[in-house]
């Protein structure tokens, strides 16, 4: 015997892996009486391991005890175990080596071991109650099943099982939060014909494999002949362009007389263009319309003028200028000189800044060998 067949079968008696065979035969003697004194082939083939008993470990059927029957005999008797003891053989079996379809399994157990599976003091309210027990036990897809399974049945008392389970919110809200679909369906906004309908409509026909083969070769078979048809069409239009153009040849004669008669108009009209334009006064052959062309100014012939220009002041920043003219603050505030220069205006706004314009002075101007002025 394996060790990890000796620790699978501990797992099942809530046992150490290292329990010997006087505390396996009482744990499985103690369980005895809370099973009906009818216990589970699982149990029965773990007790045999532990005692050294020569029966294999076996179910009655034939099939080796895995990790996957364990875990099933643990879901049956899920909500007929107390919390502290549904707890403790979920950790036995979560400390087992299994695949990750029983771990993914024994997780999804996880939210509802340490709820309460009392009974509510009302029957409806526990017919809700029990259906949601019922789901949480089951795989989704089977869960998804059951559930529209017994909504279609009791839509006729779907009014009653949402007062229901709106009692059950307020009693147990835990439990709401094992099946919070069964419970978005058990709500006055739940369109309860509509659910019906669509979930009792005949499901949509599809043909069968060979059909669909026969319906794609028919498409195809379809388009292709759309194509062909579209090809014919345009070797025919590339045809007929290639057939005017080389005819065009050929009528060489009869374009010439067309283009005869457009020079003869034309000269028709040249001479009556000269004759309407005789009776206007005479215009010079030299005549040259000036147009007017910007030059850059010499900045030698100006002297220091005062330039405007437009700056915006925000209230904020006339509200930092007024500050620093109270408190006389070293670190000047940016735009502070163009504030002054403006005015010192106490309103936001845009107003004319007059700033000296220092232009270049001549090579003659003294000035022009002096040392540059430092000054703000």
């Amino acid at each position: 015997m394996t060790t990890e067949t000796r620790t699978r079968a501990a797992a099942v008696l809530d046992l150490p892996a290292d329990a010997n065979a006087d505390a396996a035969a009482s744990a499985f003697l103690a369980a005895l009486p809370t099973a009906d004194f009818l216990p589970t082939s699982a149990r029965v083939a773990a007790v045999n391991v532990l005692v050294g008993s020569t029966l294999p470990f076996e179910t009655d059927e034939g099939a080796k005890i895995g990790p996957q029957e364990m875990v099933d005999d643990f879901i049956g008797r899920f909500w007929s175990l107390d919390p502290t003891a549904r707890v403790a053989e979920w950790v036995a079996l979560s400390q087992c080596e299994e695949g990750n379809s029983v771990r993914s399994r024994l997780m999804a157990l996880q939210s509802g071991l340490a709820i309460s599976s009392d009974p509510q003091p009302e029957p409806v309210v526990e017919e809700v109650a029990g259906k949601v027990r019922e789901l949480f036990l089951l795989s989704p897809r089977v869960r998804a099943i059951r559930r529209n399974e017994w909504l279609i049945a009791n839509v006729i008392r779907l009014p009653e099982l949402v007062e229901a389970a709106t009692r059950l919110r307020r009693l147990c809200p835990t439990l709401v939060e094992l099946e919070p679909q069964l419970f978005a369906r058990l709500d006055r906004a739940f369109d309860a014909v509509g659910f019906a309908t669509a979930a009792t409509a005949p499901p949509l026909h599809l043909p069968d494999a060979p059909q669909r083969v026969e319906m794609a070769k028919a498409e195809f078979q379809k388009r292709y002949e759309e194509y062909q048809h579209d090809v014919v069409v345009a070797q025919a239009r590339q045809a007929a362009s290639s057939s005017s153009g080389k005819g065009s040849g050929s009528g060489g004669v009869g374009w010439l007389a067309i283009f005869g008669v457009i020079f003869v108009i034309r000269i028709i009209a040249s001479l009556g263009s000269n004759q309407s334009q005789s009776n206007k006064p005479a215009i010079p052959n030299n005549y040259q319309i000036q147009t007017p062309v910007w030059k850059s100014p010499d900045p030698h012939r100006f002297g220091n003028d005062d330039v405007p220009r437009m700056v915006y002041f925000s209230t904020y920043q006339i509200a930092a200028f007024i500050e620093k003219e109270r408190n006389q603050v070293i670190l000047l505030p940016h735009g502070y000189d163009d504030w002054v220069l403006a005015g010192s205006p106490r309103q936001a706004g845009t107003y004319p800044v007059l700033i000296r314009q220092k232009l270049v002075p001549k090579p003659r101007d003294p000035a022009f060998f002096s040392p540059p002025d430092t000054k703000p």
